[in-house]
C-alpha cells in the first residue's frame, strides 16, 4: 500500500477530517490533501507527530508494502517502457524515483528498477549518466540487503556485472570477494572479471579449473543417480544416466573412472558379464591416452611411467569387488585377467 492510502485509511479510522489531522501535525489542510493524493510527502520531522495522530508508529506508518504482486510489477515495467518511449529517458527515471518512494522496501521493484535504468544508457548524454549510475549502484545495494535470501545473491551478482559493464574493475574485484563461493563458480565470474581486464592466460587457466571441476562433480552427480534409479529398480531410467555421462566423457576424452563407475553400477545389478568385461576393458586402454585438450592451459600430469603396469594394477582390482564376485567362472573375464597378468 502506498504512503498516500496509508495516511488516508488511518485518518478514517481515526475519525479525523482532513481539517483535523492538518491542525493537529501543524500544516495545512490542502498539505494533508497533497499527501492523500500522492502529489507530495510529509516532511521527515512531521513523520513522528503524523504517526501519534494516526494511531500507529513510524515504522508501520513507513511500512507502505512488503511485497508487489507479479501483475503489479509486470504493469509497471510496462508503463515504465512506454514512458521510456514516449516521453524520454528524464521522465523514466523520475517514474522510478516515484515509485521507489512509495515502495522503497520492494527489493522485487529494485532489482527491476535497477537494469531497467541500465537500458536507458544510450539514450543519456554522457555528463547526465553518472547520477543514473550511481542510482543503479544504490539499488543494487539496497537489494543486497533484502531478507530473501535468493534476492540479495541476485543483487550481489548484478551489481557485480554492472560494475563489469561499466568497467569498473577494482569494484567488480571487491564484489567479487563478497560473492558466495558458490555463486562465483556457478556463473564463471572470476574468468569473466579476467576476460574484460585482457587477462587472458588467466582467464584460460581460471576457466580450465572450473571445467574440470564441475565435470567431475556432474560425474559424481550422474553416478550417484545411476545408483538410486538401481535401488528403485528402474534400470530404463539409470541406462539414461550412463548415456549422459559416456556423452560427456567421450566429448571432453576425460575417460572419467566416474563413468566406467556409472556403467559398471547397471553391470554389476544385471549381472551382465560381458559389459562388465567390455567397460573394464576400455577403460583399461585408455588410461595412457593424451590429456584433453580442453585443458591445455593447465599443467599436464606427469606421464605415468608404466602404462601397462597401471593397466595390469586396475583389473586386478577389480578382482577384490564383491559386486563382482559372479564374473570368477566366466571365460571372458578370466581371459580379461590372463591378458593383463603380465
Amino acid at each position: 500500500m502506498q504512503l498516500s492510502q496509508i495516511i488516508r485509511n488511518k485518518r478514517l479510522a481515526a475519525g479525523l477530517t482532513q481539517e483535523e489531522l492538518a491542525q493537529k501535525v501543524g500544516v495545512s489542510a490542502p498539505a494533508v490533501s497533497k499527501w492523500e493524493k500522492g502529489t507530495s510527502y510529509p516532511d521527515i520531522t512531521l513523520l513522528p507527530v503524523l504517526a501519534r495522530n494516526l494511531g500507529t508508529d513510524i515504522n508501520k506508518l513507513l511500512d507502505f508494502s512488503s511485497d508487489l504482486d507479479p501483475a503489479a510489477l509486470q504493469d509497471f515495467f510496462t508503463k515504465l517502457t512506454m514512458t521510456a518511449q514516449k516521453d524520454g529517458w528524464q521522465a523514466a527515471v523520475a517514474l522510478v524515483d516515484q515509485e521507489l518512494r512509495d515502495y522503497p522496501s520492494v527489493s522485487q521493484l529494485q532489482m527491476m528498477a535497477a537494469p531497467f535504468l541500465d537500458t536507458l544508457k544510450p539514450q543519456i548524454p554522457k555528463d547526465d549518466w553518472p547520477p543514473v549510475q550511481q542510482r543503479i549502484i544504490q539499488l543494487y545495494k539496497a537489494g543486497e540487503q533484502s531478507s530473501d535470501l535468493p534476492q540479495a545473491q541476485f543483487a550481489a551478482l548484478g551489481l557485480f556485472n554492472f560494475y563489469l559493464s561499466e568497467e569498473q574493475f577494482d569494484a567488480a574485484e571487491k564484489q567479487l570477494a563478497a560473492l558466495p563461493s558458490e555463486t562465483v563458480t556457478a556463473w564463471a565470474l572470476k574468468p569473466k572479471l579476467q576476460l574484460k581486464r585482457g587477462q587472458l592466460t588467466e582467464a584460460y587457466v581460471e576457466g580450465e579449473k572450473l571445467l574440470g571441476s564441475d565435470y567431475g562433480a556432474l560425474g559424481q552427480v550422474l553416478d550417484l543417480l545411476t545408483q538410486v534409479a538401481i535401488a528403485d529398480h528402474q534400470l530404463a531410467t539409470a541406462e539414461e544416466y550412463v548415456k549422459v555421462a559416456k556423452a560427456l566423457d567421450q566429448a571432453i576424452h576425460m575417460n572419467s573412472p566416474f563413468v566406467i563407475d556409472t556403467e559398471l553400477q547397471i553391470a554389476k545389478a544385471t549381472k551382465d558379464a560381458k559389459r562388465v568385461v567390455a567397460v573394464i576393458r576400455q577403460f583399461a586402454d585408455n588410461l595412457d591416452q593424451p590429456f584433453p585438450k580442453v585443458f591445455q592451459h593447465l599443467p599436464q600430469p606427469k606421464p605415468r611411467e608404466s602404462p601397462a603396469a597401471a593397466r595390469k594394477q586396475f583389473v586386478q582390482t577389480t578382482v577384490l569387488d564383491p559386486d563382482l564376485a559372479f564374473l570368477k567362472d566366466t571365460p571372458e573375464y578370466n581371459e580379461l585377467l590372463k591378458q593383463y597378468a603380465d
